[in-house]
């Protein structure tokens, strides 16, 4: 994605966790990133929909859905791991 909007949905000071979000007319990503050593889990509050774990390598996600809804989105994140969603539209 070349173009669109990039904006923090994600960044409290002292948490090792980011999350950000880059999104056009035709698509919206999420990318989580955790920097601490230990598996954590965020709830992103502006993240309704569904959303698809999107894997860049044999290693990583599996396509798992997850759902959010009025109250966020749960997404759970491994030790020095990153998860990449997609908005399914």
């Amino acid at each position: 994605m070349r173009t669109g909007s990039f904006r923090f949905v994600h960044a409290k000071e002292n948490d090792q966790v980011i999350a950000y979000e880059r999104a056009n007319a035709d698509e919206c990503w999420i990318f989580v990133l955790n920097g601490s050593e230990s598996k954590r889990t965020v709830c992103l509050q502006i993240c309704e929909g569904e959303w698809q774990s999107v894997s860049i390598d044999d290693k990583s996600d599996s396509g798992e859905m997850l759902a959010g809804n009025h109250k966020g989105l749960q997404v759970e994140v491994e030790g020095l791991g990153w998860r990449i969603l997609k908005l399914e539209q």
